[in-house]
């Protein structure tokens, strides 16, 4: 059953997530939040360590609201930038 949701993931969910960027790429304005989440069994990081749930989503009024949800290891600016 771990395969199958592994192949359903990248068959069908991530072609599906690149598109959602796209879309949210195209909007005038964006909104970006960064929530701590503590990270078990983390490979070369203490499970005390801060990592962090960015969500970029669309504003409002938008004609087509978008979420997506991205897991970084820190709080950084570079990560809003690179999505």
């Amino acid at each position: 059953m771990a395969n199958w949701i592994m192949a359903v993931s990248r068959d069908w969910l991530t072609p599906l997530i690149d598109l959602l960027h796209r879309e949210l790429l195209k909007e005038k304005y964006l909104h970006a939040d960064e929530t701590r989440v503590q990270v078990m069994n983390e490979v070369d990081r203490k499970n005390t360590t801060d990592s962090y749930m960015w969500v970029y989503g669309t504003h409002v009024g938008s004609k087509n609201p978008i979420r997506l949800f991205e897991y970084q290891p820190t709080r950084s600016g570079k990560h809003p930038q690179n999505f």
